[in-house]
């Protein structure tokens, strides 16, 4: 239910966006604040994390995890442009 809820504030401040009804002086207003809930939101996660010793002793492992994964998605995402670039025909400038 929540991520209704999430989704349709979004959608709605698109909405309001697109159709020009957010007057240009609330755009100035709006990055100091969206910055402010986001360091807000950032401060709060780190607190449920740092209160949660299960997550605080597997740190390094996590981390270690999560270390290979991004390894692995930039290498395989490096070897798919490469072997599209190569079959489509890629550039002929050297």
């Amino acid at each position: 239910m929540t991520i209704v809820l999430y989704m349709s504030l979004l959608i709605v401040g698109a909405w309001l966006s697109y159709r020009n009804r957010i007057k240009e002086t609330w755009y100035k207003r709006l990055e100091p604040i969206q910055m402010l809930c986001l360091y807000f939101l950032l401060v709060i996660m780190g607190m449920r994390i740092g209160s949660d010793r299960e997550i605080l002793n597997a740190f390094f492992q996590i981390g270690f995890h999560a270390s290979v994964f991004a390894f692995f998605s930039v290498a395989g995402s490096v070897l798919v442009v490469y072997g599209v670039v190569r079959m489509i025909g890629g550039r002929n400038d050297r």
